[in-house]
């Protein structure tokens, strides 16, 4: 069962005290999309019908407020950081491969060593998906913690699935200069008789492709991406209508 965090200035991988703050959507990924900054055009911070207008990849906008040590941000995780990096930059720069094949092939991004890349990928995912649940004062469950220190996939308390978001995707068809970056709101169901919260859950979004992603106690069975080289994307439908409290980051 999810339960609130014991202290919010503790990191929350090793417990140390809480003064490294992660981005949002990874910083590469904004300067890739959109320039090293000061951003002339305007890119703006959407959420919940307010726009903020980003000045920079280094904005407090796009961070989350302190949840790790500096690190375990930095030190601990460079790994998992830049194999993300080598994995977004194969969907960029694929985009049409990919969204005519609904396929990911991990060979074509880290070669023989995919299994590796994908542990590492796998890694930053649960990372950023720790510094959400800790923003949000949910306490990290110790199978996800101990994964980031090189322990089994954490397969019963979290559950990923990487899909291609089929609304932007038609348009990324066309125009592959379309670009954003958004995390959804951070959703707590599967409510217990005393009212608890079994499973939290949302996604990151990059350009067309939706990282959704769960924690909690029932989710056992759920596959784990990547278990062979190529990954099958499924196609997600778009958001629905009035979705209130996801964050996008766009031009």
């Amino acid at each position: 069962m999810l339960r609130r965090r014991r202290s919010s200035e503790s990191c929350w991988w090793c417990g140390a005290l809480a003064d490294s703050r992660e981005h949002k959507v990874k910083k590469s990924d904004l300067v890739r999309d959109f320039g090293p900054g000061p951003y002339q055009e305007p890119l703006v911070s959407a959420r919940d019908g307010v726009e903020r207008q980003v000045q920079g990849p280094n904005s407090k906008l796009v961070k989350f407020k302190p949840t790790l040590c500096a690190k375990c941000n930095n030190e601990r995780s460079q790994p998992f950081d830049r194999s993300y990096d080598s994995y977004a930059e194969y969907v960029h720069g694929r985009e049409r491969h990919i969204l005519a094949s609904r396929s990911i092939d991990l060979r074509a991004v880290y070669g023989s060593d995919w299994e590796l890349g994908r542990e590492s990928l796998m890694r930053y995912l649960t990372k950023h998906i720790g510094c959400r649940l800790a923003e949000n004062e949910i306490e990290i469950p110790e199978s996800v913690r101990h994964y980031l220190d090189g322990g089994p996939q954490p397969c019963d308390e979290l559950a990923i699935e990487i899909e291609i978001r089929s609304d932007i995707a038609a348009i990324a068809k066309s125009n592959l200069g379309v670009g954003g970056l958004w995390l959804g709101d951070v959703l707590l169901n599967n409510f217990d008789d005393h009212g608890r919260g079994a499973v939290v859950e949302s996604h990151l979004g990059y350009r067309w492709l939706r990282i959704a992603w769960g924690v909690g106690s029932e989710l056992s069975g759920y596959p784990w991406p990547f278990q062979i080289p190529i990954q099958q994307l499924s196609v997600g439908r778009s958001l629905p209508v009035g979705y209130l409290g996801r964050e996008d980051f766009a031009a």
